[in-house]
C-alpha cells in the first residue's frame, strides 16, 4: 500500500518504490540512500515529508502536514533539485 500522511492508520513510509509495480513485478525499493528523478524540482537543503495525498506519483512533499489528525513523517532531505537523500524516520507526530 501507498503511505499517506492524511491519517495515522495510513502513514508509516519505510521504503520508496523506484519503479512501476505490476502483476509479476513487485518493483524495486529503496530503504536508505539517494533517489533521483529528473522531474523533481526540490528546494535544495529542504526537508522531504510524507504527503497527505499519497498516490502513485505524489507521496513526497516539502510542505509538512499542518491539519489536526494528519501525521508528520520526515522522509529525507533534498540534496539537489532532482535528488533526495531518503532516510525515513520511524518517529511520527500526529497533529492535534
Amino acid at each position: 500500500t501507498i503511505a499517506s500522511a492524511s491519517a495515522y492508520s495510513t502513514a508509516s513510509a519505510l521504503f520508496m518504490c523506484l519503479g512501476t509495480v505490476t502483476t509479476g513485478n513487485p518493483g524495486t525499493y529503496l530503504a536508505l540512500g539517494v533517489a533521483r528523478n529528473d522531474t523533481w524540482d526540490w528546494t535544495v537543503g529542504g526537508f522531504i515529508y510524507l504527503s497527505t495525498t499519497g498516490t502513485t506519483t505524489n507521496t513526497l512533499t516539502q510542505t509538512a502536514p499542518s491539519t489536526a489528525g494528519q501525521v508528520v513523517q520526515l522522509l529525507g532531505v533534498a540534496t539537489h533539485a532532482d535528488r533526495v537523500y531518503f532516510k525515513p524516520e520511524l518517529i511520527q507526530l500526529e497533529l492535534a
